[in-house]
């Protein structure tokens, strides 16, 4: 009896089964990523300044302007003053299903934090953008820059900057170009107080729960970063 022919193994059998895992990490990861986007991120550490004297804060920084003293806003004040002031409007395709419920500012050693927590067909979401102020002197005088991030992921990837949270994901400085609009009109809500908060005076300091605004040393433009 001849011999039965011998089939060959089927060739790439490990390669494709590698691929099928790292297709399925990619899948798992992304499915993870999802559901931190969709959940909210936790307001319980911001001092929203219940319960204690509100003052005007426009009047505050013209008179620190004026007078050439340095004013300090604790982050509860912030907050008070924003939830009286600013009526927020849900516009475009949304506008039957959503609404901001708050904007708030957490303020860490050198970053604040502005969220903006809104309900999406019922369901409460939080978006939130990093900014970090940066002092130079040059042959001008002192210069300060907007920088819309909260530093490098990691200390090996200096490029990949930390630009706010999407739910409880931390995200990159990138993908805050999708909502960087809704914040432009924000800014746009409060623009005296900005102008003279951050414009006009010379020095910013942004501290765990207070900003410190100081307009005595020699001004200079605030430079908004170019990739926005």
């Amino acid at each position: 009896m001849a011999d039965e022919e011998v089939k060959p193994k089927p060739k790439g059998g490990c390669l494709t089964r590698l691929a099928v895992f790292f297709i399925l990490l990619t899948l798992g990861s992304f499915a993870v990523a999802l559901y931190f986007v969709f959940q909210p991120q936790s307001l319980a550490d911001v001092d929203s300044g219940q319960g204690e004297p509100l003052r005007d804060i426009s009047v505050t920084l013209k008179e620190s302007l004026e007078r050439g003293f340095p004013v300090t806003l604790k982050e509860g004040e912030i907050n008070a003053w924003i939830a009286q002031r600013l009526v927020a409007k849900q516009g475009g395709l949304l506008s039957g299903a959503a609404s901001i419920d708050a904007v708030k500012v957490r303020l860490e050693e050198g970053v604040a934090e502005i969220i903006v927590a809104r309900t999406v067909l019922g369901h409460p979401l939080t978006i939130s953008l990093y900014v970090k102020v940066e002092h130079s002197e040059n042959v001008e005088g002192s210069q300060k820059e907007l920088k819309f991030q909260a530093g490098p992921y990691d200390s090996d990837f200096p490029s990949l900057l930390k630009g706010g949270r999407f739910g409880k994901l931390v995200v990159p400085q990138g993908f805050m170009t999708l909502v960087f609009p809704e914040y432009e009109k924000l800014a746009a809500a409060f623009a005296p107080e900005l102008e003279q908060g951050f414009q006009e005076m010379a020095k910013i300091e942004i501290r765990k729960d207070r900003l410190i605004l100081n307009p005595i040393h020699a001004q200079g433009a605030v430079t908004l970063p170019s990739s926005y």
